[in-house]
C-alpha cells in the first residue's frame, strides 16, 4: 500500500488568502458589497446576493417564490429536495435520460404546471438544456431557476450559467469551482422583486456568523491546508474513511433541518477568500477543462467505465470528472485506494422514489475521479492508469467467480 494518497479534492485558497482575508482593513460588509457586484457581473444579472451555501440560497429563492411543488432531477444532490421541503415546496423528483444527468423531457411534460418551479441543475457544470426547459415553462406558466451550484464558470454559447432563469443559484462549497471555507454561495437574479423578497427573508431568517462559527471554519480551512499533503491525506482517508468502514460521508433518506448554512450568512472575511479567487479565475477554469479534456482522452472506450458528457463546445468549467463503473465500485474504489489515488462518490443517497431507475442506477455506480487544478498532468494519468487498472482486475475476478459458479 502506497504511504502518499492523491486527494479527492483540494481547495483553492491558500494559508496566505486566509491570513490576508482576516486580516486586510475594510469597512464592514465592504468586500461582501464588492463580491456581489463581482458575480452579478461575471453572471450577467442585475443583482447577487451572497448566502451562507448553496443549500441555503436554492431554500431562499424557492420560499420567496412560494410555489407548491419543486421539480427536480432525481439524480441530484439531496439538499434540494430538503430546500424545497424547508421552503414549504412538495419536491417532485423527474427521473433522468438514460445517458446523461438531465431530466427526462418526456416525464417532465407529464408533471409541469403553473403551481411548480423547474429547477435545472447544471449537474457537475454540465449545462442543462436551458432553452427547452424555458420554452416549457412558458407554456404551462411555471417558472424557471436554475441550480448552478457546480457550474461557476460554464458557458452556453458565450454566456455564463445562472441568469437564464428567475433566478440561480452557485455555491462556494470547498468541493466546487470556487471556494469559501467551509462554505459559500450566491443567488444571481434579473428580477428586482424577488431580489427584494429574499433581501427580506435574510434579515428576518438568518444572522451574521457567530464566533464559534468563525473559529470552525477557520479550522476547517487550515484542515484543507494540511490535506494538501499526500502522506497526511493517506493518514486522514485511513482514519475517516477505511478504519470506520466508510467511502462517503452521506446519509439514506432526506433530512430537513436547518443549519448553520441555512441560517446564517457569509462573513466579510469569507467574501475575500473568495474575492481573491475570481482575480485568478482564468487559470483556475483552464486548468479544470484541460484535466476534464485530458481524463476523457485517457479513460475513452475503456470497457467497464462509462464517461461523462464531453464538453464539445469548450465553455465547460466541471466541478468534477464522475464516472460510472459497471463492475463493482467498491472494490474498484478500494484497489484504488490501495494505489494511492482517492475516489469520491456523488450522490450514492439520493434521496428520489424508487421508480427513478435510471437515477438509482447512476447513484449505484458513479465515482468521482481527483479533479481539482492543483493536480498535475502525470498525477492525472497516474489517476487514470490506476481506474483502468481497477476495472480490469474486479471485472476478472468477477468473472472467475461467476465462472466457477456455473461449474
Amino acid at each position: 500500500m502506497c504511504v502518499a494518497m492523491i486527494p479527492r479534492v483540494r481547495v483553492n485558497y491558500r494559508f496566505a488568502d486566509v491570513a490576508r482575508a482576516l486580516v486586510a482593513p475594510s469597512r464592514e460588509g465592504a468586500k461582501s458589497r464588492t463580491l456581489e457586484r463581482r458575480v452579478a457581473d461575471f453572471a450577467g444579472a442585475r443583482e447577487a446576493i451572497l448566502t451562507a451555501s448553496g443549500r441555503g440560497g436554492l431554500y431562499l429563492v424557492l420560499k420567496a417564490i412560494g410555489r407548491a411543488k419543486a421539480v427536480m432531477p432525481a439524480y441530484t444532490c439531496k439538499a434540494v429536495a430538503e430546500a424545497a421541503i424547508l421552503a414549504g415546496c412538495e419536491p417532485v423528483h423527474i427521473d433522468i435520460e438514460g445517458d446523461g444527468y438531465d431530466m427526462s423531457m418526456a416525464h417532465l411534460e407529464l408533471r409541469v404546471d403553473a403551481d411548480c418551479v423547474i429547477v435545472a441543475t447544471h449537474q457537475y457544470g454540465a449545462p442543462a438544456p436551458i432553452r427547452r426547459l424555458q420554452r416549457l415553462c412558458n407554456e404551462r406558466g411555471a417558472v424557471l431557476i436554475e441550480d448552478a451550484a457546480a457550474a461557476f464558470g460554464s458557458c452556453v454559447d458565450g454566456r455564463q450559467v445562472g441568469a437564464a432563469g428567475r433566478a440561480g443559484v452557485f455555491s462556494f462549497d470547498s468541493t466546487k469551482t470556487i471556494h469559501a471555507p467551509l462554505k459559500g454561495g450566491a443567488i444571481v437574479t434579473n428580477d428586482p422583486g424577488l431580489a427584494g423578497r429574499v433581501r427580506a427573508l435574510m434579515a428576518d431568517e438568518t444572522s451574521p456568523p457567530s464566533i464559534a462559527d468563525k473559529f470552525r471554519w477557520l479550522g476547517g480551512a487550515l484542515a484543507y491546508q494540511a490535506l494538501a499533503n499526500p502522506v497526511v491525506y493517506r493518514a486522514f482517508h485511513h482514519a475517516w474513511f477505511a478504519a470506520r468502514g466508510r467511502r462517503y460521508s452521506e446519509t439514506p433518506g432526506l433530512d430537513p433541518r436547518k443549519t448553520a448554512f441555512h441560517s446564517r450568512r457569509l462573513a466579510d472575511w469569507q467574501a475575500g477568500i473568495v474575492f481573491s479567487q475570481l482575480d485568478r479565475f482564468d487559470e483556475i477554469r483552464d486548468r479544470r477543462r484541460a484535466l476534464y479534456s485530458l481524463y476523457h482522452k485517457a479513460l475513452k472506450g475503456a470497457p467497464g467505465i462509462q464517461l461523462p458528457p464531453e464538453d464539445r463546445s469548450g465553455e465547460w468549467c466541471c466541478t468534477r470528472f464522475a464516472v460510472r463503473i459497471d463492475v463493482g465500485r467498491d472494490a474498484v474504489a478500494d484497489r484504488m485506494a490501495a494505489a494511492g489515488v482517492d475516489l469520491a462518490y456523488s450522490f450514492a443517497e439520493i434521496g428520489a422514489p424508487a421508480d427513478c431507475v435510471n437515477a438509482h442506477r447512476l447513484a449505484r455506480g458513479v465515482v468521482n475521479m481527483p479533479f481539482y487544478p492543483q493536480l498535475s498532468d502525470a498525477a492525472a494519468r497516474r489517476a487514470a492508469d490506476a481506474l483502468l487498472q481497477a476495472v480490469e482486475d474486479v471485472a476478472a475476478l468477477d468473472g472467475a467467480q461467476h465462472g466457477q459458479g456455473t461449474v
